[in-house]
């Protein structure tokens, strides 16, 4: 049997996110704001379920839905590209 590939950790995609998710007035977003927005990607997932993609962006729909990592990752993704959906507050 082989090994699994292990992906990265929430520290490790949080600090090199860290590096270019700039700020609206100039630097960077730090880790600890990543972590919460982070954080409420996962209380997210679990408080609602409904709303959980499949891995074809499909809400709702049959097949294998998203991972809770991969919806939270997802949320800090959506929010270094300046997102204004969610997290307006950390802004």
């Amino acid at each position: 049997m082989m090994a699994r590939r292990r992906g990265m950790s929430d520290s490790q995609f949080l600090a090199k996110k860290s590096q270019n998710c700039p700020k609206p007035g100039g630097g960077n977003y730090g880790v600890g704001t990543l972590r919460k927005v982070l954080d409420r990607g996962y209380g997210a997932y679990r408080t609602n379920p409904g709303s959980v993609r499949n891995t074809k962006g499909v809400k709702g729909g049959p097949g294998p839905k998203l991972s809770a990592t991969q919806w939270a990752r997802a949320r800090v993704n959506s929010f270094c590209r300046g997102s204004r959906k969610h997290d307006r507050d950390l802004r």
